[in-house]
């Protein structure tokens, strides 16, 4: 099993990438929290969302567990959980 550790470079890349996503995406009307956290064994982020309120958390974890392929680059996780947001009007 590999692990990998985010650094506070690595969250700093994270945030800023989501931003980014958020305003090119066109992602706007939710109030969003962006936070690193320790999320759960092979998970790397996550996005929890309530719909009727609008309100989004998007995490970093601090370390994560593997025993498969996984993409530990920041910027890359960042743009596929604001991908999911994204996506979340045509799932309710």
């Amino acid at each position: 099993m590999k692990s990998h550790t985010f650094t506070p470079e690595d969250y700093s890349k994270f945030e800023s990438k989501v931003q980014q996503c958020m305003k090119e995406f066109g992602v706007t009307g939710w109030q969003l929290d962006i936070r690193q956290e320790h999320i759960g064994h092979g998970t790397c982020a996550q996005l929890d969302y309530n719909i009727v309120a609008r309100k989004a958390i998007i995490r970093l974890t601090e370390t994560v567990e593997y025993d498969y392929a996984v993409t530990t680059d920041p910027e890359e996780l960042a743009k596929h959980e604001v991908l999911h947001l994204l996506l979340a009007d045509l799932c309710w």
